[in-house]
């Protein structure tokens, strides 16, 4: 599958399933629209960053599914703005920034690499204020499993069109939904550090976790992550 495909069928099925949120009065209440990538979506990427979901992001309901935005997010770290943008740390965006700083990559080097290198998406691409919202919002119409399938296929089919080498799941929930669910492969979770990781062989790619709690924080050291990282020889600042 190419990039262009994937594109295509994300895009019918969420726009089909928003037509059906939208008409649905509990469902509606509950979810903000959809969006797909963070950034812009590249032709091929080193790095994949998946979470579970955007979350509320703005705040905004539009009731539309986006496909992809100008920049990723994470970047805004670098602006002057940054504290007036977000009222409390983004924190997601500060811990892969660090890793790449751990990592020896420049702040440029990482503006550049984060813009032309890495994706930035989520497990599911419903707009809701928790995650308990998406199986709500999902169950009103019927919809739960079905769309769980398709999460697994979507997140599956970006990785065989990119080809990236690494990719880190931003939770332990977006990590066990593909590397349990979809893979089906158990026991990976380092209960220590609160990291896990998985070599995908059918995918050529490697798959890392990290925990975060309920209230945005990671309850992992990124020195771990970066552990991982050199230990397997994924990523290099050439």
């Amino acid at each position: 599958m190419d990039i262009q495909t994937w594109k295509k069928e994300v895009l019918e099925y969420n726009n089909s399933l928003n037509e059906e949120l939208k008409i649905n009065s509990e469902a509606k209440e509950l979810y903000y629209g959809f969006d797909v990538i963070d950034g812009k979506l590249l032709e091929k990427a080193e790095v994949l960053f998946i979470g579970i979901n955007p979350g509320k992001g703005s705040g905004e309901v539009h009731h539309t599914v986006v496909m992809e935005g100008e920049y990723p997010s994470y970047l805004e770290v670098f602006f002057d703005n940054y504290k007036e943008i977000y009222k409390r740390p983004y924190l997601l965006a500060e811990f892969a920034v660090n890793i790449f700083m751990d990592l020896g990559f420049s702040n440029d080097e990482i503006n550049t690499y984060f813009t032309e290198k890495c994706i930035k998406t989520n497990f599911y691409h419903i707009i809701t204020n928790s995650q308990d919202d998406i199986e709500t919002v999902l169950k009103a119409v019927g919809k739960e499993k079905e769309y769980n399938n398709k999460s697994c296929e979507f997140t599956e089919g970006l990785i065989k069109a990119t080809k990236p080498k690494l990719v880190i799941f931003e939770g332990k929930a977006a990590y066990n939904w593909f590397v349990e669910t979809c893979c089906e492969e158990y026991g990976t979770w380092d209960s220590q550090t609160n990291i896990a990781y998985y070599f995908v062989e059918d995918l050529n790619v490697h798959c890392i976790g990290f925990k975060r709690n309920g209230i945005g924080g990671i309850e992992a050291d990124v020195k771990d992550v970066i552990a991982i990282i050199q230990s397997k020889s994924i990523l290099k600042n050439n």
